[in-house]
């Protein structure tokens, strides 16, 4: 849950979608849904949207996929349009029947928050297809203007399963950092017949007090590095992201309020996906007790620790990190309280 460090190093600068990727991977096919689907669909479960700019979200969909892609925009045809902008890169190493969704950190995105990830992991998972979306008010994912109320997280785990069930993949695996893994917790607790496997990092059940003091000394953005601050201006606008940032601030302050600081220690008692949890041990903006609370509530984890990492971990040790992250999606024998790097 916790917010992206001010002063994290080598944070990878990709908060634009055109940023070249690695030559290995096939050229990108752009499926626009507003123009394939007709007449357009402006109803989905209890969401009304009045025009087509107000639909909930877009999402980047990026993986390894052998069909020819007359075909894939055929099958994504027939779907309700719940998605706006979908690429696929198109690699003949794999059908990439199995998937894994991406979920960013605090006022994240695909890009700002998973570049290392989109470039590099479908080389490594051929039969996977590596999805990354920005949730609702998020990233491109504008309109609709970003709503936090007292359940913004389990609205995004709503969000996140209708986006994958829209695209035919209702069995999904995910990677969720921070505040987009306190989202894959409650995925994996709500909707436990949906994911596979469930990778997290720098999140939280809870907002403990030390927690609410970080949120509160991180709210002016002013202060921030510029590393930190701009590739999130580039992506909101400077007035913008400030104004967002405070938002976020206060919905955390609000839970942490009026809800006793509960993100989902209901939930994580109800996982039963394989877990691997990845932690910075240095990490500034996550409360110490965060992570044996983890170990303490879930059935069963992997764990691994990076002696040196802070908050940034899948950015900072991104080839270790997605080595890490395939093996555990491709092993087929089953884990449990398996620690690596772990002090005793």
């Amino acid at each position: 849950m916790t917010p992206r460090t001010i002063d994290e190093d080598n944070l990878n600068d990709a908060s634009t979608p055109e940023h070249p990727l690695k030559t290995h991977i096939a050229p990108i096919t752009i499926i626009d849904f507003d123009k394939l689907c007709n007449p357009p669909i402006n109803k989905y479960d209890n969401f009304t949207y009045a025009t087509k700019a107000e639909r909930p979200y877009k999402a980047m969909l990026f993986g390894v996929v052998k069909e020819d892609p007359s075909i894939i925009k055929r099958h994504l045809t027939t779907l309700p349009l719940f998605v706006s902008n979908v690429k696929l890169i198109d690699n003949a190493g794999g059908k990439g029947e199995n998937s894994v969704l991406l979920m960013p950190g605090a006022v994240g995105s695909s890009w700002t928050d998973f570049k290392p990830q989109i470039e590099q992991l479908p080389e490594l998972l051929p039969n996977y297809t590596v999805i990354a979306w920005d949730p609702p008010g998020y990233g491109k994912s504008i309109p609709p203007k970003r709503s936090f109320d007292l359940d913004f997280f389990q609205n995004d785990a709503h969000q996140a399963v209708q986006l994958m069930k829209t695209l035919n993949r209702p069995k999904f695996s995910i990677l969720g950092w921070s505040d987009g893994g306190v989202t894959a917790l409650i995925i994996a607790g709500r909707y436990p017949e949906n994911v596979d496997k469930l990778v997290i990092w720098g999140a939280n059940a809870y907002v403990s007090d030390e927690d609410a003091n970080i949120v509160k000394g991180v709210r002016d953005v002013k202060k921030w590095s510029p590393r930190m601050r701009e590739p999130m201006e580039k992506v909101y606008g400077a007035e913008r992201f400030a104004e967002i940032w405070n938002e976020w601030v206060d919905a955390i302050l609000n839970i942490y309020e009026k809800r006793k600081g509960d993100l989902c220690m209901k939930e994580i008692r109800q996982i039963r996906a394989k877990t691997f949890i990845l932690h910075g041990k240095k990490d500034p903006m996550l409360a110490k007790e965060h992570v044996p609370y983890l170990k303490q509530h879930l059935q069963g984890f992997k764990y691994h620790e990076f002696p040196d990492g802070k908050h940034n971990i899948h950015l900072r040790y991104a080839e270790e990190y997605n080595k890490l992250i395939a093996n555990f999606l491709l092993e087929k024998s089953c884990l449990w309280v398996i620690c690596d790097n772990m002090e005793q």
